[in-house]
């Protein structure tokens, strides 16, 4: 059916009144039967000049004619499932496997080096990235890191704080008399070899990295480092989140800042930028919270009344909460603590059993040092079962922080950590000495497969969206002194992940989705691919896309849990732009991906059938290479070939049957649409229309064919099927659908082009398939047709 806004914005565009043969003005006022029957006309003149435009008849006849090797079958979501996560947890497990081969030569290096004070950099060759510059020889274009590397060996990153300068090399390098530097580019130099056996095992295998306490990094391959003019590098691979969540476990941790009269200026400035540093050291599985302090105490953003997960965007309050803080009055500590602490058994008494780190338990307590002793408050909750493990770690804060020693007492009363925060330089390695300490009970657990995966987020080096296993590396040399090394890193490409299920089986308006065990999205068709850099990956929660429905909520529970089933006949909404959406009745087939801290989910319209296709003829290729208005979806087609290949690339790998890629099944269909759209395409030749803009044909192979080509480049943003809003409706709809477009004049806005598509439909074994989502045609608002 035509929608109303394409009738009304025809009925708007006229003028409000009309002129008579006689040349009285008419008012336009016409009835509700009198807009019905416009509506009825309009349909029916776009509907035939659509059918004449697009050759729909012809291109219904030319898929009906060829369906001998066609079958259709209705999908085990189940099984599918099972299968999608097995080969989820191969490609993890082969991660992990390279990791844990990473961290077993790591440890073994470490073991049999001989520790020497008296090194110098000339006993210690290694490749400093900063020192690589464009054009160097040592650096190749290299088609999987998108950027000239070199693959003989890892290069070397040493943070800037370890320089007597920002100026870098005007000024003498204090690592070059740093034995800890030295000795670890010794020992580290070893894992070359690994890097490059892992590589050979895993042509897939993305970057691969080593972060040391002492703040070298290893990077493999090597590349050149970014450098910006006169801007300072104060990268430290040690305040990387995948490090911090590396080295230690998930805390609970409630941070304390004193906000009395006695902290005014620099001292306040310190400690609040102290605390946000923080704050930036956490990561989604830990839960924290901040509360201000002197004779009262209260969270400093009272719309978190409780601990709450580190994500971005807890974290964005807290930090604008702890700016507007304001100093006055006395302080208390037993007050602050006393607080702290009943949050502590608050938050343990009504938490959901999915929150809560159910691991450390810190406070974090800064202040610029005070007399009071509170003896009796941590004598009464380390009684508490609840509270009796919680350490305190207390910050001495500001240029002259005294008096001191009852922040001492307090810390090694807790086993916790005392330390000072005197200047603004000396915030960063400070604050992140709690990391060795709560890092200790993972390295002496002994526990080898306590793999960590972070979330998605976007490459700096232009991967796209990665995510990072590590595991930390001990030193081992000490039985009884187990102490840690570093954290070992290896990244994953979303699209592997993703490669692992065929888009083109479960259709258009089937897709997948995956979460972490925080509820927190790591692929959805809805979800945006973030464009830009970003310090940490946004946290967003399954239920800002999949809507917050009692059957969404169920779903997502029980994909937390780590359960394995289904929820079947669920009725949902799928939103398919900021103007369309769909009901549809779902099927959602859900289970966590081996052990790790990924769930997937299946989610398929009830009823579905895929379309298998055999017997197609590959040795010619998909014979598409003269069509130039050809684009293809951005998927993985064949074992071996990149990502989103070009057609010819694709066609050639088809035509010489890669690893047996032409007789898989996605191949199969392609050569079968492939054929189909061929025919069309000539028909359109030979009958050029002016009336259109262009002409297209989407189909759920992942073909897409536009004419002319010159009009190809506006459909880059639409070859997925499974993010092409416009495809989805037509998949549904019995009859033609149109999207306006509409462009912006003045203050206002105005029609500026119209978009016609229908779907066509093969019917075999008394069952309908949707062979192309859309035949349509795009013509400009004004043209006469």
């Amino acid at each position: 059916m035509l929608p109303a806004l394409l009738l009304w914005a025809a009925v708007l565009a006229a003028p409000a009144t009309t002129t008579t043969p006689e040349n009285h003005n008419v008012k336009l006022n016409p009835s509700q039967q009198t807009l019905s029957q416009w509506n009825f006309m309009l349909e029916n003149k776009l509907t035939q000049l659509a059918e004449q435009v697009t050759h729909f008849s012809y291109a219904q006849k030319v898929y009906e004619s060829d369906t001998k090797n066609v079958r259709l079958r209705q999908l085990n979501g189940e099984g599918m499932l099972k299968q999608t996560l097995g080969k989820m947890k191969d490609l993890i497990e082969k991660k992990e496997a390279a990791l844990q081969r990473l961290v077993r030569a790591a440890e073994e290096a470490v073991s049999k080096h001989k520790y020497s004070s008296s090194l110098s950099i000339l006993d210690v060759p290694y490749l400093n990235m900063k020192d690589l510059r464009k054009g160097d020889d040592r650096l190749h274009f290299n088609p999987s890191f998108q950027q000239y590397v070199t693959l003989n060996e890892s290069g070397v990153h040493i943070p800037l704080e370890i320089y007597e300068g920002w100026m870098g090399h005007r000024y003498k390098v204090l690592w070059w008399h740093d034995p800890q530097i030295l000795n670890g580019l010794k020992w580290s130099s070893s894992l070359d070899a690994v890097f490059r056996e892992n590589a050979r095992l895993d042509p897939n295998l993305r970057w691969q990295y080593f972060g040391s306490q002492r703040g070298l990094m290893r990077v493999y391959p090597a590349f050149r480092w970014p450098d910006v003019p006169d801007v300072p590098d104060f990268f430290d691979v040690r305040r990387r989140s995948w490090y911090i969540q590396g080295s230690v476990s998930p805390k609970d941790m409630i941070i304390m800042i004193d906000t009395s009269g006695s902290v005014h200026g620099q001292t306040f400035d310190i400690m609040k930028i102290a605390v946000k540093a923080m704050l930036h050291t956490l990561g989604e599985n830990d839960y924290v919270n901040v509360a201000w302090f002197n004779n009262e105490v209260d969270w400093v953003a009272p719309c978190l009344p409780t601990l709450v997960p580190a994500t971005s965007h807890n974290k964005r309050l807290m930090f604008d909460a702890v700016d507007q803080l304001q100093e006055g009055n006395y302080t208390s500590y037993s007050s602050a603590l006393e607080f702290a602490y009943e949050a502590f058994r608050m938050f343990e008494e009504y938490k959901q059993p999915w929150e809560g780190s159910n691991c450390h338990k810190v406070i974090m307590f800064f202040t610029d040092g005070g007399t009071e002793w509170p003896e009796e408050v941590i004598k009464k909750y380390q009684n508490d079962t609840v509270t009796r493990n919680v350490r305190i770690f207390t910050y001495a804060s500001g240029p002259h922080p005294i008096p001191t020693v009852i922040l001492k007492s307090i810390a090694c009363t807790t086993n916790g950590y005392y330390n000072t925060l005197t200047a603004l330089a000396a915030i960063g390695p400070r604050v992140q000495d709690y990391v060795k300490i709560l890092g200790r009970p993972l390295i002496q657990s002994g526990e080898d497969t306590l793999y960590q995966w972070t979330n998605f987020y976007r490459d700096i080096g232009g991967l796209g969206m990665m995510a990072t296993v590590t595991l930390p590396v001990a030193n081992l040399t000490e039985k009884n002194d187990q102490s840690l090394v570093g954290v070992m890193g290896i990244d994953m490409a979303l699209s592997e992940l993703e490669a692992q299920y065929s888009k083109q089986i479960i259709g258009p308006l089937g897709y997948g989705f995956a979460i972490n065990q925080n509820g927190f999205v790591v692929f959805h068709p809805r979800l945006k691919d973030q464009q830009a850099y970003m310090e940490e990956s946004p946290d967003l929660d399954i239920l800002e896309l999949e809507g917050r429905r009692l059957d969404s909520n169920r779903v997502r529970e029980a994909m937390v849990l780590g359960e394995f089933g289904s929820f079947l006949n669920v009725s949902h909404v799928q939103i398919l732009d900021s103007k369309h959406a769909l009901p549809i009745r779902m099927n959602f087939h859900f289970g966590q991906i081996g052990n790790s801290t990924f769930r997937f989910c299946l989610a398929l319209p009830v009823g579905h059938v895929a379309l298998e296709v055999s017997s197609q003829s590959h040795e010619a290729g998909l014979r598409l290479d003269n069509n130039k208005g050809v684009l293809l979806a951005p998927w993985a087609y064949c074992d071996g070939l990149e990502e989103d290949p070009s057609v010819m690339l694709l066609s050639e790998a088809i035509a010489n049957n890669t690893n047996n890629c032409s007789l898989k099944g996605q191949a199969q269909h392609l050569l079968w649409d492939a054929a189909k759209i061929g025919l069309i395409w000539k028909e359109w030749e030979g009958t050029p229309e002016a009336r259109a803009k262009s002409r297209f044909i989407f189909t759920d192979s992942g073909i897409t064919a536009v004419y002319p080509e010159t009009e190809k480049i506006h459909y880059m943003n639409q070859r997925d099927p499974s993010r092409n809003g416009f495809f989805k409706r037509a998949a549904r709809a019995k009859a033609f659908v149109f999207d306006v477009k509409h462009k912006k004049q003045g203050k206002g806005v105005r029609v500026e082009s119209v978009l016609v598509g229908r779907k066509i439909a093969v019917k075999k074994q008394n069952q309908n398939y949707i062979a192309a989502g859309s035949l349509s045609f795009h013509f400009y608002h004004g043209r006469n047709p």
